[in-house]
């Protein structure tokens, strides 16, 4: 299959995963969706090794990395099934997936010199922010009402493209110590012993799992999985790797489409305008 289409399913996935997490993190609470979903995933992806038969790593270096990915990232999922669950989903949707850019600059402060192509598409992508951090939500009373409002909503997004941005700076380091699988594998993993260990240290933030809704944290953590797998596939496609890359960006649209769509949230010209910024410059850097 062409890498452009194994980018397509991560897109997909990764934003259907997304748009639901606005539903089982509401519904069932953060920590108790986030458990079944990293749970689902790090199973499938378990099995992926066991059928792949790449053998685990232990080396002595890239643990400190390792641990940063999986702190970051279990962190900025949390925060974006808030921000999900605080909605509009058309405003938190678009700044998360921005992290491209923060990665990038925490790279510059490690010395490295970006071309100017980059420099151009992180100031594309952060006036796209701006602008959909003034124009999302205006017409979202049930948002604004919210404690905190659209300001802490904000706040909240941000905080997750930061810790999505740190933690895969940290799973970059750590993919040539451990495989990219692995240290997949290794942040699910954490992410699951976290959400337990959440639990069991807050019962006040427990609550039950309807029946009705173990198939959806299933199929949640599913596509989660088969988002990775497919992007690790499509990297592998000898020729046109990046193209999957590429593609993948653009997964900030599928959640944005299905707000509009189920929602019914209002998105104006100018909003349009701003989110196909961020996902013209997020594709540009991921590209380059």
């Amino acid at each position: 299959m062409p890498a452009a289409l194994w980018g397509a399913v991560t897109a997909l996935c990764w934003g259907g995963g997304d748009f639901l997490s606005r539903f089982t993190g509401g519904r069932l609470g953060v920590l108790t969706a986030m458990a079944g979903v990293m749970s689902s995933s790090f199973l499938l992806l378990a099995l992926f090794v066991w059928w792949s038969g790449e053998a685990l790593r232990f080396p002595t270096q890239g643990w400190p990395a390792l641990g940063i990915a999986c702190l970051g990232i279990v962190a900025a999922t949390g925060l974006l099934y808030l921000g999900m669950i605080r909605g509009p989903v058309s405003l938190v949707a678009p700044i998360v997936a921005a992290y491209p850019v923060w990665s990038l600059l925490l790279a510059v402060l490690g010395g490295v010199h970006p071309a100017r192509i980059q420099w151009a598409a992180m100031a594309l992508v952060i006036v796209g922010v701006v602008a959909v951090a003034r124009l999302g939500g205006t017409a979202d009373a049930a948002a604004a009402e919210r404690p905190g409002g659209l300001p802490l909503t904000l706040v909240v997004s941000f905080l997750a493209s930061l810790g999505f941005a740190g933690g895969i700076a940290g799973l970059q380091t750590a993919g040539p110590h451990f495989g990219e699988l692995q240290s997949l594998l290794a942040i699910r993993l954490f992410g699951v012993v976290a959400t337990l260990a959440g639990l069991a240290a807050m019962p006040q933030l427990r609550r039950p799992i309807p029946w009705r809704w173990w198939p959806v944290l299933l199929f949640q953590g599913t596509i989660d999985g088969t988002a990775y797998l497919a992007l690790l596939i499509g990297g592998q496609t000898a020729g046109d790797a990046p193209v999957a890359v590429v593609v993948a960006s653009t997964f900030c649209v599928v959640p944005v489409v299905l707000g509009r769509i189920f929602l019914k949230e209002h998105i104006g010209a100018g909003q349009w305008v701003a989110i196909l910024a961020i996902v013209a410059g997020v594709a540009t850097l991921s590209a380059v």
